[in-house]
Formats: C-alpha cells, sequence, structure tokens
C-alpha cells in the first residue's frame, strides 16, 4: 500500500513502484479520484493491461473507464458516487427538521453506485474531466461551465 495524497502524480509514481516490486498482482484497490488516474496512467506507462480498479464519479475516470472498457477485454471497475447535491439534501432534511418532523424519522438518500450496467447513464463525454456525478446541475449551466 502507499498513501498517494489523492494526486495523480503521485500515484502513478507509487503505483508503478508497487507493480515492479510485486509482478503478481491482480487488481488494484483505490480510494478513487486522482489516485485511479495517476494508477491507471501507470499501468499504461508500463505497457500492461490496466487492472481491475474502482473509482469515484468524476467525469475524468468515468470516461477514463468507458474508454478502456472499449479498448480492452475484460476490464472491470466500479465507482462510488458522493454527488455534490447530498449537501442540497442534506439541507432540506434539516429545514425539516426545524419545522417539526418526527426527530426518530430515517431519512434514506439514494447515493448511486456506477458500474458498467450504468456508466452510460452518468459520463459525459463532451464535458470536461473535473465534473462531478450526478448533478442536478441544468444542462444549460453544464454546457455554459464545463464544456470541453
Amino acid at each position: 500500500s502507499a498513501d498517494t495524497q489523492w494526486d495523480k502524480a503521485t500515484a502513478q509514481t507509487v503505483t508503478a513502484s508497487l507493480l515492479a516490486a510485486h509482478p503478481d498482482v491482480k487488481g488494484i484497490y483505490s480510494q478513487g479520484g486522482d489516485a485511479s488516474l495517476g494508477a491507471i496512467a501507470a499501468m499504461q506507462q508500463l505497457g500492461m493491461s490496466v487492472l481491475p480498479i474502482p473509482g469515484e464519479a468524476s467525469n475524468g475516470f468515468l470516461k477514463t473507464w468507458q474508454s478502456l472498457a472499449g479498448s480492452q477485454t475484460g476490464f472491470a471497475s466500479w465507482a462510488f458516487a458522493s454527488p455534490p447535491q447530498l449537501v442540497v439534501t442534506a439541507m432540506d432534511i434539516a429545514i425539516k427538521a426545524r419545522q417539526g418532523v418526527d426527530p426518530g424519522q430515517t431519512v434514506n438518500s439514494d447515493i448511486p453506485t456506477i458500474t458498467a450496467d450504468n456508466l452510460g447513464k452518468y459520463v459525459q463525454p463532451d464535458l470536461n474531466d473535473s465534473l462531478w456525478l450526478p448533478t442536478m446541475l441544468p444542462d444549460t449551466f453544464l454546457q455554459a461551465n464545463y464544456k470541453k
């Protein structure tokens, strides 16, 4: 294991070192984000097939995943989402609680897991890598602010 500091360049460097020391690795666990993208870059730089690796719902990771799924037989991944709109949901719940909602009430929030089966629903090929998905932002805002 290695600390990547959630930095792509650091993740690329430490992944290359770990793979050199452990050539029998069959998959990589990453906490996602740029760490996953750095690990993928290391495997590509080493000329090897990209091992199964999870990621997060950043558009950059989802686009990379989609590309690998189309070009490398057997590539597997999944991504967990921490959608930015969770703060909106939390604020709505807090307002309702202040208005007298039963304090013992349980509130469930749908936090999607992105799989090969639903990847196409989330990835935004025409938008830049820094977008986090899913989002409640309107398409006009996305096109104005996240267009490649």
